[in-house]
């Protein structure tokens, strides 16, 4: 927007960015946190029930094979996640295109164990999860990261359902120059 003001006769052109300028700062500025909880009911993932759960869900990138999906089983009465096999006690998802904030998920068992959560900022969890009942891990964490490590002694028993992550917040507010017109 340009305005044009006359001053003792002669012309002069001045350009009012700096309001501009303000506004698509301030309006870009992410101040809370988006929040998104993965269900796996809506949508289902790909396949149908015990089928591996590969690439990108709902902003979360499981690899190849690692991971398989599953309807209702023991006590969640809803689609979820679980190791792709009985080998090994750990597995590993990404947030894709972003780093994100892990913030929670339910859990169950059909074998007492420890789950850990970690993640590639450096953050850390761990918690007891027993038979009988979805619980729920909550890990405070507020660094927003892009690999998350779940390990869990007895592997595969373990069952993950309402994944909820967030964007990292922003606690700084950007930076705004604002400069005098220029006369032209």
């Amino acid at each position: 927007m340009n305005t044009i003001f006359r001053k003792k006769g002669t012309r002069r052109r001045t350009f009012f960015v700096g309001a501009l300028l303000l506004f698509f700062s301030l309006t870009a500025w992410n101040s809370q946190a988006v929040t998104t909880t993965v269900t796996f009911d809506n949508p289902v993932p790909p396949g149908s029930s015990f089928d591996l759960l590969n690439g990108i869900f709902q902003g979360m990138d499981f690899g190849i094979g690692s991971w398989r999906w599953e309807g209702p089983y023991n006590v969640d009465p809803t689609n979820h996640i679980f190791f792709d096999s009985s080998a090994g006690t750990s597995r590993t998802f990404t947030f894709s295109p972003a780093p994100k904030v892990l913030n929670s998920m339910l859990v169950f068992t059909s074998g007492n164990g420890t789950l850990t959560l970690t993640d590639n900022a450096g953050q850390t969890i761990t918690q007891a999860v027993t038979t009988g009942s979805m619980q729920t891990v909550t890990t405070g964490w507020t660094l927003g990261a892009t690999t998350i490590t779940v390990s869990f002694t007895s592997g595969w028993n373990l069952g993950i359902d309402d994944i909820v992550y967030s964007d990292p917040v922003t606690t700084n507010p950007p930076v705004l120059t604002i400069t005098a017109p220029t006369a032209i």
